[in-house]
């Protein structure tokens, strides 16, 4: 409703030429107000005291749905969707429920809210069914590495690999973090996942059953023809309400997770649901996002619910707040004040002229999220530094494990290649009130390797992290960064451990 409102009035200020011919008027942005013609000043009385676009909602559930804005009407179409049907938290009795929903073989998939708690399930699942039926995936691998991991995911459960040309596999269970439900087109038989915010919920739903696997599902086992997805990261489910696990709640918010619980009517264990995908998708998300759904929480989860979003609240305030110093002005607002566009930004320097956070200070970013540190992954080897031992490219020239120059500029095939073993630290590491001292100390440790690289685009600026491999664990990189432990292996990515 606010996006085509604020889109329908801009439309409007659109009608009120800036410049008028007929009365020899200048720029009207550059006038004065008492010496704007009579024709100008009639035209900005119109747009001043034109009616503010009302809601455009129709109540219309469909999904998907198209909104078509025009500067006489609010259209909405539903589209035809595409078909899909489809509800524990010790790690013990996951993999004893994928141990049964597995037993005659198919397709699980366990999304984990946080990096520490996929890297947790992946070391349990890997010990009951062995490493070659457990793949990992998260967004704290090196570039190259994730890119090979979702790579190998789609050749294996994309739309193309089925049973019968031999590629996907007969049982295989992947464990990840939300890069599952992002942008791969893969498709499991089961799907097991965190607790989510609905509209992410059913996001992760959608990747179960994705793509019709023969008729009536018949690829698929028998036991998993009927879509299923189990729902973990509940700790305790009492009369109060539900305790989340740690770490789920430093992701989403306690309220919005209860609301995702009461919605779904899983209040209690034993509890389950029936989705329909895409039909329920509109009336979820409505109603999630919707003063109705307070009226959903159960009498006795009330007083929890009540504190959950009031912190909830509290954070949204506070986003508000910095999101202001990058508020621009509205169209109507410049034209009403004849400002020109160079006024554009005088919000954020009369904020900051009042001590509040300069427009100048932070990354403009695409999410209000907490900032973090990008490096590149090396070993350390003496006094020099090479890639780690299975990064390479053969089509480049670049062998794995190859030493890099350290007293002059790689090659831009060493160079493009090294530039690919960025990621990102945990966020553990990259407190604001200490990313000071986290930039610091990476400085001083890569300073004696990076100084030739400083002329080469791809390299420049860029902050390196030099590991020790183990001489008890060869493949197990290591370094401590502000006194913790930091461990790189190719088969789980980065983790961190306190010393």
């Amino acid at each position: 409703d606010d996006l085509v409102a604020a889109y329908r009035n801009g439309r409007e200020a659109r009608r009120v030429p800036l410049a008028s011919s007929a009365d020899g008027a200048s720029l009207l942005a550059s006038l004065p107000r008492g010496g704007r013609s009579r024709a100008a000043r009639a035209r900005e009385k119109r747009l001043a005291s034109a009616a503010p676009v009302s809601s455009v909602h129709t109540g219309d559930d469909s999904y998907p749905l198209l909104t078509i804005a025009s500067a006489s009407r609010v259209e909405q179409r539903a589209c035809s969707p595409s078909s899909r049907e489809t509800v524990v938290d010790d790690i013990e009795e996951l993999t004893s429920l994928l141990e049964r929903e597995l037993g005659d073989g198919g397709v699980a998939g366990v999304v984990c809210d946080t990096v520490t708690r996929a890297q947790a399930v992946y070391r349990a699942v890997k010990e009951r069914f062995g490493v070659d039926e457990v793949v990992l995936t998260h967004a704290r691998f090196m570039d190259l590495d994730r890119m090979e991991n979702e790579s190998r995911l789609r050749s294996m459960l994309g739309p193309d690999a089925t049973r019968a040309n031999g590629r996907r596999p007969k049982r295989l269970i992947v464990v990840g973090t939300q890069v599952l439900e992002q942008s791969l087109d893969i498709d499991f038989d089961l799907l097991v996942t965190d607790v989510a915010p609905v509209d992410l919920l059913l996001q992760r739903l959608g990747r179960v059953h994705r793509h019709a696997r023969g008729s009536g599902e018949c690829d698929r086992p028998a036991r998993l023809r009927h879509a299923q997805c189990f729902i973990r990261g509940v700790e305790r489910a009492g009369e109060e309400g539900p305790a989340f696990a740690t770490g789920i709640t430093r992701v989403y918010d306690a309220a919005s997770l209860m609301e995702t619980l009461a919605l779904m009517h899983l209040c209690d264990r034993a509890a389950a649901a029936e989705i329909s995908l895409p039909g329920d998708i509109a009336r979820l998300v409505h109603t999630a996002y919707s003063p109705k759904v307070a009226a959903m929480i159960p009498l006795s989860w009330q007083l929890r619910y009540e504190e959950a979003c009031a912190q909830r609240q509290r954070m949204i305030e506070d986003k508000k707040l910095r999101a202001e110093i990058y508020l621009l002005p509205s169209a109507k607002q410049l034209i009403r004040d004849g400002k020109t566009l160079t006024s554009l930004f005088a919000r954020a320097i009369e904020d900051g002229s009042k001590d509040r956070l300069n427009e100048d200070v932070g990354q403009r970013a695409v999410r209000d999220t907490q900032e973090t540190v990008e490096v590149l992954l090396v070993r350390r080897e003496g006094a020099g530094v090479s890639l780690l031992p299975w990064i390479g490219d053969e089509r480049s020239g670049v062998a794995r494990g190859e030493e890099l120059p350290t007293m002059y500029e790689p090659d831009w095939p060493l160079a493009f290649v090294l530039a690919q073993c960025a990621v990102r630290l945990p966020l553990s590491l990259c407190r604001p009130q200490q990313l000071d001292q986290l930039i610091e100390e990476l400085e001083d440790g890569c300073e004696r390797w990076v100084a030739a690289w400083q002329e080469v685009p791809v390299l420049a600026g860029r902050l390196v992290l030099a590991l020790d491999e183990r001489d008890d664990e060869p493949g197990t990189f290591e370094a401590t960064l502000l006194d913790q432990r930091l461990r790189y292996t190719r088969e789980e990515g980065l983790s961190t451990a306190r010393r």
